[in-house]
């Protein structure tokens, strides 16, 4: 007789939505178990050290937003606890075979292990990345340009159409008078029948060019079929924890479930390779630098092919602790996946940074663009903001607790969306809510509460402006993130359920300005480097 104290774990959701004993034991083993996995990616990695197939694949990356073996090891050390407790789950859902038999196999205290959802590779999408990626190499081809051969450059993701580096680097751009400095866009999300008008347009922009214009079509193709190659990675792999994750490896490899990003990660690497066999010198390099597959492609091309070149990654966000690889690691400093010297842009995010290695050389820089912080704004504040990110997960949550709130029900909510997500007025239902295009600099200072969580740095950007945030659920990790940079506690608030949200929302919106502007300043001063100071890095002098 099976008598289950938990009847069902569905383990494809959201942690904050599990019960919550296994939600708690769950984050433990979250924040107890990542430098036991970092450590784990790094063995495995040694003999593929210099092979830059393995550090642009979903297991070299060490992203666990993107690959989920960080997560099956939560899951596994989570029913080992439940099982030294006898606590007995009568169904537990996950999206994976391999990992099924390693839960058989420890003989947890599980009935039922249902699987749904199982990733498999798509071919159908696996040929639409690759004509998108082919007809972006063909039109930079026709609309390439001369450049100078002593450059410097700085790195940018082209959202869309906006061909604007301001939502990563702020004026910088405008400052910049030499003409040997480009800007070198990597294209994501932008529809497939503007591409022509988009890469026409970076033809006519004097200082951007597509690192595809450069690459030869030998290595183009290289970069398509990295698929074709994958047959070295089968071997056994060390146990992680006394875990044989060797299947689920090579079944998340075979997947290529970041393909797209794989591919622009490989033209990165290719693109230094072409410009150091062209004769071209780089002065200095600045990678927006979120140390995914995408900055390893980059910053192992340029460490290899142009060891003498200032290198800098510039990361002008604040601190997502659930987003691992944002923390670099001492295998990739010793393995040159990362470059020579790390930007942030505020005090407060030191310390959460050298998390995982304490030797990183970090410098701090100008928080670009946050720059109008540095102004006091005494608009009235009225409107109450939603903000929805990349994780289409945390964004369904928070659509369906804004729309089944009661006491949100007679408020005009106003939604602001991430540029890069598809997402359209009609997924609100509620007709009262609507979506706006204004700056979200410009609808925060009209604001009275703030809605969001997960991995933004508009809670930080919020806090700063004296709007409280609420995070509508107990979500552990963007809680993890704010207490790791010392935020104050008075301007957040993490809601255990739709009751409790409610009650949060009337209380706050009730409440007149929480801190005052002497405080409010010194919170700006904390977490943004607002002001000149030769204790910063000026990126303008190093080019």
């Amino acid at each position: 007789m099976f008598s289950s104290d938990i009847s069902v774990w569905d383990t494809l959701t959201h942690p904050y939505n599990y019960n919550d004993l296994v939600r708690d034991i769950y984050f433990k083993k979250k924040k107890k178990l990542r430098k036991n996995f970092n450590e784990w990616i790094g063995e495995i990695s040694k003999g593929f050290k210099n092979d830059i197939d393995w550090w642009v694949n979903i297991i070299g990356e060490r992203n666990n937003l993107n690959s989920d073996l960080f997560h099956y090891l939560c899951i596994l050390e989570t029913l080992k606890e439940l099982k030294k407790k006898k606590i007995y789950i009568e169904n537990i859902e996950i999206n994976n075979n391999n990992f099924k038999n390693i839960i058989l196999k420890k003989k947890f205290l599980v009935k039922n292990i249902i699987i749904k959802n199982e990733i498999k590779r798509s071919i159908i999408k696996v040929i639409t990345i690759i004509f998108y990626r082919i007809y972006i190499f063909i039109l930079a081809k026709i609309y390439k340009k001369s450049i100078y051969s002593r450059i410097s450059i700085v790195d940018y993701f082209l959202v869309r159409n906006n061909l604007s580096t301001k939502r990563y680097y702020g004026d910088l751009e405008n400052k910049i008078k030499k003409k040997n400095v480009f800007f070198i866009p990597t294209i994501v999300n932008t529809n497939v029948r503007d591409l022509f008008g988009l890469i026409k347009k970076i033809k006519f922009k004097k200082n951007s060019f597509l690192k595809e214009s450069l690459i030869s079509v030998d290595y183009f193709l290289e970069s398509i079929f990295y698929f074709s190659r994958l047959e070295k990675f089968n071997r056994k792999y060390n146990k992680l924890l006394k875990y044989d994750f060797t299947q689920l490896i090579l079944g998340e490899l075979k997947c290529l479930k970041n393909y797209n990003t794989i591919i622009i990660a490989l033209n990165n690497y290719f693109f230094f390779k072409s410009l150091k066999e062209k004769k071209f010198e780089i002065k200095t390099s600045i990678n927006w630098f979120e140390n995914t597959a995408v900055d390893k492609g980059w910053n192992f091309g340029l460490n290899r092919f142009f060891k003498k070149t200032n290198s800098f990654g510039y990361q002008g966000f604040t601190c997502y602790k659930d987003f691992l690889c944002l923390d670099p690691v001492k295998h990739e400093v010793r393995y040159q996946l990362i470059p020579k010297k790390i930007v942030i842009i505020g005090k407060k995010y030191f310390k959460p940074k050298i998390e995982f290695y304490k030797k990183l050389k970090i410098l701090q820089g100008f928080a670009y663009r946050f720059s109008y912080l540095r102004e006091n704004h005494f608009k009235k504040k009225k409107l109450i903001l939603v903000s929805l990110n990349l994780d289409d997960k945390i964004n369904k949550d928070i659509v369906k607790i804004v729309n089944q709130s009661q006491f949100l029900k007679k408020k005009r909510v106003v939604f602001k969306i991430h540029p890069a997500l598809k997402f359209r007025e009609k997924d609100l239902i509620d007709k009262k809510h609507f979506i706006s295009n204004e700056p979200f600099k410009d609808l925060i200072k009209k604001s009275k509460v703030f809605i969001t969580a997960g991995t933004s740095s508009t809670i930080v950007e919020s806090i700063c402006n004296g709007v409280p945030v609420v995070i509508p659920f107990k979500d552990d990790m963007t809680e993890f993130s704010l207490k790791s940079i010392n935020s104050p506690k008075q301007l957040y608030k993490v809601c255990k359920n739709e009751k409790n949200f409610d009650k949060t929302l009337s209380n706050l919106l009730k409440k007149n300005s929480i801190y005052s502007l002497k405080k409010l300043n010194k919170i700006k001063n904390d977490y943004f480097n607002l002001h000149k100071s030769h204790k910063l890095i000026d990126f303008r002098k190093l080019f």
